[in-house]
C-alpha cells in the first residue's frame, strides 16, 4: 500500500525526497526557531511582532482555532517600534572589498555584517515592514 502511495505521489509530482525534507526542516528550525509571528497591514506597511508563547493566555493551537491563521477579527497591537524602513547604509560593510582589513575591529565589523546578511535570509525585515516589540495584543469586545 505504501509503495503504491509513493508511486502515485511521484507520478503526480507530489513526492518530495525525505532527506530533502529533513534538511529543509533543519534549516527552517534554525532560521525561525519556532517563532510565533503576528502580521498586520497598516496602509502600505506590514507590521510584524514576534510573540512569546509563554505569555499567551491560552495555548497557541486554541488561539489559532478560534481566530484562524488569517483572521477576520481586528486586533490591536501595542508595543515599541524596533525596526522600520530606512535608507541608511550598512556602516559595517567594508566598501573596498579588495583590501585587507586595517585591524581586528574592522574585520569583526565585516564578520558581523556577513552574519547579519545570512540571518536576514530567514528573518530579515522586508522593505515595507515595521517590526514591533509587543507589549499587548488584544481585540475589542
Amino acid at each position: 500500500m505504501k509503495a503504491n502511495l509513493e508511486k502515485l505521489a511521484k507520478d503526480n509530482n507530489l513526492h518530495l525526497d525525505p532527506e530533502f525534507l529533513k534538511s529543509l526542516a533543519l534549516v527552517l528550525n534554525y532560521g525561525f526557531q519556532d517563532q510565533l509571528e503576528v502580521q498586520m497591514t497598516l496602509e502600505n506597511f506590514i507590521v510584524s511582532a514576534n510573540l512569546n508563547r509563554l505569555n499567551l493566555r491560552e495555548r497557541e493551537d486554541l488561539v489559532i482555532r478560534k481566530y484562524s491563521r488569517k483572521t477576520e477579527v481586528d486586533f490591536i497591537l501595542f508595543g515599541i517600534i524596533t525596526q522600520y524602513p530606512s535608507k541608511k547604509p550598512d556602516l559595517f560593510v567594508d566598501q573596498n572589498k579588495n583590501t585587507e582589513p586595517a585591524n581586528i575591529k574592522k574585520a569583526l565589523m565585516n564578520l558581523i555584517s556577513s552574519i547579519s546578511s545570512i540571518e536576514g535570509t530567514f528573518t530579515g525585515r522586508l522593505n515595507n515592514e515595521i517590526i514591533i516589540d509587543p507589549i499587548a495584543l488584544y481585540t475589542e469586545v
